[in-house]
């Protein structure tokens, strides 16, 4: 169980911050709020949700910056350490996952398909978004960029971003990214950023039009 500290504040990045991140090829969906947590805590938090960069944490000795890598180094003080962005750039699953009881769906990224089978679980333990009744759509498999292509589409859906706040460890949480658009507009965007040599696969559930949501 991941445990925070019930007196402490919602972090949130500086616009410092989001230039550096910004510059290295890191997305914000890439990053996690650790304000409160111990590092052990972050850490298996963060490889369970495949982040990258925690926030919120104590200022760094030599700077006083407050990012830091999964593996607890700074990465404003050694860019060196932003293995993600090669990561950025790397092979992967791109899903889309969707509640019913909500009317929102997700797009989410990992590395192989019994990873997402555990993301599903998470997203419902966590009720994020408010929703207990997460399912995969559709997951498609791209050779490079799956990375990218994720933070691609969740630029191009912002207008649909909800931002629902639920509460997750005795703590009110705020989800970004979680949209109200339906599962066919959120497909075809997806789809829409795919070069066909991109992808080897795709595949979807065969009951897609209960994800169709009418708002």
């Amino acid at each position: 169980m991941v445990l925070r500290n019930r007196r402490s504040a919602v972090a949130k990045l500086t616009s410092e911050q989001k230039r550096f991140l910004k510059g290295h090829n890191v997305p914000l969906s890439s990053t996690f709020d650790a304000s409160g947590m111990p590092r052990s805590s972050y850490r298996e938090a963060m490889r369970a949700e495949e982040k990258c960069i925690a926030y919120g944490l104590a200022p760094c000795p030599r700077s006083g910056h407050t990012l830091r890598t999964r593996s607890g180094n700074c990465p404003q003080c050694d860019p060196s350490s932003l293995a993600y962005g090669l990561r950025y750039n790397s092979p992967g699953y791109v899903y889309i996952a969707g509640s019913r009881a909500q009317k929102i769906v997700k797009i989410g990224v990992s590395r192989d398909l019994s990873t997402i089978a555990k993301r599903i679980i998470i997203l419902n333990v966590r009720s994020e978004g408010g929703a207990w009744d997460w399912e995969e759509i559709c997951h498609i498999f791209l050779a490079i960029d799956a990375y990218r292509i994720e933070n691609a589409v969740h630029r191009e859906l912002r207008q649909y971003r909800r931002k629902i706040n639920y509460k997750y460890n005795n703590k009110v949480v705020t989800s970004q990214e979680c949209f109200s658009c339906g599962y066919s507009h959120a497909k075809q965007t997806l789809l829409t950023n795919v070069h066909s040599s991109n992808t080897a696969s795709f595949q979807q559930r065969t009951d897609v039009e209960q994800f169709d949501f009418v708002l």
